[in-house]
């Protein structure tokens, strides 16, 4: 089953970025939202994103201070999940184990 999520991510900076700078974060802090939305035991596949556009808003300030570019970027993503298991490269096994330290 498909899912998909909305997400808006923004910034403040000094100096204004290209648009695909700021697309390229929002789907990366949007995937981020994600994995911890479903969690550990979870693997997110099958991935694909919306551009939903962004809304930009440069302070100049005072005259010859200094400027702020802010930067609200929207996507929605499209994702699978899968349940990690044993046979899953990502599955880590937890487990004790002796360990010595020599000089």
């Amino acid at each position: 089953m498909e899912h998909s999520f909305e997400f808006a991510w923004s910034i403040e900076k000094p100096s204004s970025e290209k648009h695909s700078w700021s697309y390229q974060k929002a789907c990366e802090a949007c995937l981020g939202e994600v994995e911890k939305r479903h969690g550990v035991d979870w693997k997110v596949t099958d991935v694909s994103y919306d551009d939903l556009g962004r809304e930009t808003h440069t302070d100049g300030g005072r005259w010859g201070g200094p400027r702020k570019w802010s930067c609200t970027h929207k996507v929605r993503i499209h994702y699978n999940v899968v349940r990690r298991g044993p046979d899953d490269d990502s599955f880590v096994e937890t487990g004790e184990r002796e360990l010595s330290l020599t000089r």
